[in-house]
């Protein structure tokens, strides 16, 4: 018997990795079909057009998951996500950055179960689903804008191993997600040495990225943002892959 990913139930019924409510946003008509994209560590990229997502997992329950805080967590990102995905101008009070922070692990987490990575772990993904709280020693959470015409859904993520100056063991995991117009970028970093490691984690990028990013978690200024930032991403200079690529992995990253 297959058990929920999340709460440990028995596993009685189907995802959508990619909710249906945004692959219809990504589409001008109901009779054409998205382009979708999912990357792996660089590697592993799968394209293809489709009317729905056509990423459908079984690993979660209905009662207690996909019908209970799953669905309420969709039904509460839908509205913000929605505008910002069709590039329509938004200000995030705290409450709006949180939700797309939370929304956005859901989705880290569900792929990174899809593909057995095992970043998140068991408790990982029981403290998620009964707090939301925001899982690792560290998590940062983007969002930028892509000024692009093509419309198309498109995730790339990856665990990278990486250490501190004084050789503790670090794990991290990063997605990057693009729908229409909305970038959301996530990087978790846990500890693999219990007891030990620095209480702040610092990571380092390429570039500054600060005209072309907002940080919502955590947030460095605790108030409403505006979106989108000024400078947005493009496919003609490759910047969304620059974008994915921006975390310098070395053993100076974590300090």
């Amino acid at each position: 018997m297959r058990h929920c990913i999340f709460c440990g139930d028995r596993v009685d019924s189907k995802e959508d990795a990619w909710p249906k409510w945004l692959i219809r946003l990504l589409k001008k008509s109901p009779r054409e079909k998205a382009a979708l994209r999912v990357s792996r560590d660089g590697e592993s990229v799968r394209e293809w057009l489709a009317k729905n997502s056509l990423i459908v997992v079984r690993n979660v329950c209905r009662d207690r998951c996909n019908s209970g805080w799953m669905s309420r967590l969709e039904n509460e990102s839908q509205p913000i996500l929605s505008k910002m995905i069709t590039s329509i101008p938004a200000t995030l009070d705290l409450e709006a950055q949180d939700k797309i922070g939370q929304w956005a692990v859901k989705c880290a987490i569900m792929f990174d179960n899809i593909d057995s990575s095992g970043f998140y772990d068991v408790g990982d993904r029981r403290r998620f689903s009964q707090t939301l709280m925001l899982p690792g020693d560290f998590i940062g959470v983007w969002l930028a804008h892509y000024s692009g015409t093509d419309s198309r859904a498109f995730t790339n993520h990856r665990t990278v191993q990486l250490s501190n100056k004084a050789g503790i063991p670090h794990r991290g995991h990063i997605m990057t997600m693009l729908f229409g117009h909305l970038v959301i970028q996530v990087f978790n970093v846990k500890r693999l040495a219990e007891g030990v490691g620095p209480e702040t984690i610092h990571i380092t990028t390429r570039n500054e990225w600060i005209d072309s990013t907002i940080q919502i978690s955590p947030s460095p200024s605790a108030r409403s943002v505006s979106w989108p930032p000024r400078i947005s991403l493009n496919e003609i200079e490759g910047s969304i892959q620059i974008f994915c690529e921006r975390f310098i992995l070395s053993t100076k990253d974590v300090v």
